[in-house]
């Protein structure tokens, strides 16, 4: 991307902390480390599922389905609670949740064993066990 642009690192980074003040995106870094403006964000998503549809409506395989669900989880929850990156799974909640996004067929080998995991699972209409619905995250606001 730096090179792409023609501007320094750090240049990035405080464009990067520009679209994320104004909204247009979230960044995900692992939590409790170094200086949020300083570091490189491991994810970038676009704030707004809506955004991220009408800019890539074909959001039809399943890894591309998978960015939209994780774009929805976060875009929902950042309004409520602190967001980072885990070392397993896919979102720090709090610094304490742990959740891993994913289908209706996603199981817990990555959480597996961690204390507070979660699944948020797309195409579920009940909860059991673990495994919440994606789409009650959008009741969160």
């Amino acid at each position: 991307m730096l090179r792409e642009l023609k501007i320094s690192k750090e240049y990035l980074y405080q464009y990067l902390e520009y679209l994320e003040s104004a909204g247009l995106m979230i960044s995900l870094r692992p939590g409790g480390k170094g200086c949020k403006p300083i570091r490189k964000p491991e994810k970038i998503f676009i704030e707004n599922p809506n955004l991220l549809s009408a800019v890539h409506h074909s959001l039809m395989s399943e890894g591309e389905r998978g960015v939209m669900r994780e774009t929805f989880f976060a875009n929902q929850v950042k309004g409520i609670a602190a967001l980072a990156l885990p070392d397993a799974g896919d979102f720090l909640v709090d610094g304490k949740y742990v959740f891993e996004i994913g289908g209706k067929d996603k199981n817990s080998r990555q959480i597996k064993g961690l204390k507070d995991a979660w699944i948020a699972a797309d195409r579920i209409e009940i909860g059991y066990g673990n495994k919440i619905p994606l789409y009650l995250f959008g009741l969160l606001y």
